[in-house]
């Protein structure tokens, strides 16, 4: 059994897959949000008043979610697979 950087091949390649497989779902996540903050610049056009509100503060929670999974996909980077 070849070992690299004293771990078994296998469980170097499982890792390696499951750090990707993580790194994959928050991209898809981070496409969503894009997608949902733009829909929702849209919906802020066409409301006013009090449901204008509402939108904003909805468009401002999209706001932060995405900067966390900026976070998160920057902790993702630096896993080392095992």
């Amino acid at each position: 059994m070849h070992e690299i950087e004293g771990m078994p091949e296998k469980e170097r390649r499982d890792g390696e897959r499951r750090a990707s497989e993580k790194r994959e779902m928050a991209s898809e996540l981070d496409e969503l949000l894009h997608l949902a903050q733009e829909i929702g610049g849209r919906l802020a056009n066409g409301v006013h008043g009090d449901a204008y509100d509402d939108v904003r503060r909805l468009n401002e929670l999209l706001h932060e979610a995405r900067n966390q999974l900026t976070v998160v996909q920057r902790n993702l980077a630096m896993i080392k697979p095992g």
